[in-house]
């Protein structure tokens, strides 16, 4: 029940995406949950699926007790992205843009705590070309994000750590360090100095 309660609850707030979950474990205990084999695709075109993810895994960020606050960790692990010019096209040419879909809403509902620490391991992103001889990739990618929700952090700072690694076209490699606000409104302004 709690599978069917969930997936019904996010989707009735995305806007020309479905989400379906294979499974769900709840612990009452620890305030934990871990979905299974969650799939998303675009209304318009769902072959290829936009996601598919074997497991995602909240809990509760004990430490930012400390800081008076009530926040989650998530962990995104092995996750594949897909993405075709057809579904590109259709997110170009609809006027729901991309921040008015309703995915930050469709999170709570699955977890009613904002996450503050994001982690995403051995993940992949395929660009799929019907021309093209070998599709884009970036595969074995690790994404880091800390302090998304500033917990930690003096205000009017950009406090979020962010690392990202992956090999590109399996001979390549890619790293990012650097800071973000993710609560950031109204445009990109440059950091305090």
């Amino acid at each position: 029940p709690l599978r069917g309660y969930l997936e019904g609850q996010s989707n009735a707030r995305l806007k020309g995406y479905t989400l379906r979950i294979g499974a769900v474990d709840f612990s009452p205990w620890n305030f934990s949950l871990d979905l299974f084999r969650v799939t998303i695709v675009q209304d318009a075109h769902p072959t290829p699926p936009v996601a598919e993810i074997p497991r995602l895994d909240f809990n509760v960020q004990w430490r930012s007790l400390l800081f008076g606050r009530i926040v989650a960790d998530m962990e995104v692990k092995s996750p594949r992205f897909f993405v075709d010019l057809e579904q590109l096209r259709e997110e170009w040419t609809d006027p729901v843009g991309m921040e008015k879909r309703g995915w930050q809403d469709a999170l709570l509902a699955i977890y009613p705590l904002h996450v503050n620490e994001l982690e995403v391991t051995d993940g992949a992103l395929t660009y799929l070309e019907v021309e093209a001889e070998k599709p884009l990739q970036i595969t074995r990618a690790l994404l880091v994000a800390r302090d998304i929700r500033n917990v930690a952090s003096r205000p009017g700072t950009y406090p979020s750590p962010v690392h990202f690694e992956a090999a590109v076209f399996d001979t390549g490699r890619a790293v990012f360090d650097g800071h973000a606000n993710f609560l950031l409104t109204g445009g990109v302004t440059a950091p305090p100095a």
